[in-house]
């Protein structure tokens, strides 16, 4: 398959599927999504509230016209990624956002739109996704300097 973003979008693309008769009405939603949405999904469809610290949403919480949202990143690449509804904003440290626009349709395709975008709508891509990958970084340090329960 093609190489779309330097964050390799086809590599990431996998459809997600609840199935729980009784529990939820059928229906098809196109929205992106990732896998840390599981696990706050998983606990409303139990019905359960526990706190837990999922950067993810409860998919089943949110409009159905809602685009979603990922972030994505290869293990070892240092590119990152976040994806809101057909676009991709991509960066690694100390280089410019790059903002795409991307279809999973056949074939699949992306193109740079930076071009496009206003400055403050590219100051906004930048932020959000910086501030993303900042709020993920902090809660990976301060996991591995917290003891765990019952250390």
């Amino acid at each position: 398959p093609p190489v779309l973003t330097q964050v390799n979008l086809l590599h990431m693309h996998v459809p997600m599927l609840f199935y729980a008769p009784g529990i939820l009405a059928p229906e098809r939603r196109h929205t992106v999504a990732s896998h840390l949405d599981l696990l706050p999904s998983t606990l409303g469809i139990m019905g359960l509230t526990s706190t837990h610290q999922s950067f993810g949403r409860d998919l089943f919480l949110i409009p159905p016209d809602d685009p979603g949202l990922a972030y994505v990143k290869q293990n070892g690449d240092p590119w990152t990624g976040l994806v809101r509804g057909d676009r991709i904003e991509v960066t690694t440290l100390h280089q410019p956002v790059h903002t795409y626009r991307y279809s999973l349709g056949f074939p699949p395709s992306v193109t740079l739109i930076d071009a496009e975008l206003t400055g403050s709508e590219k100051a906004a891509a930048g932020r959000a996704l910086k501030a993303f990958v900042s709020s993920a970084m902090r809660s990976v340090d301060r996991s591995a300097l917290a003891p765990g329960p019952g250390k």
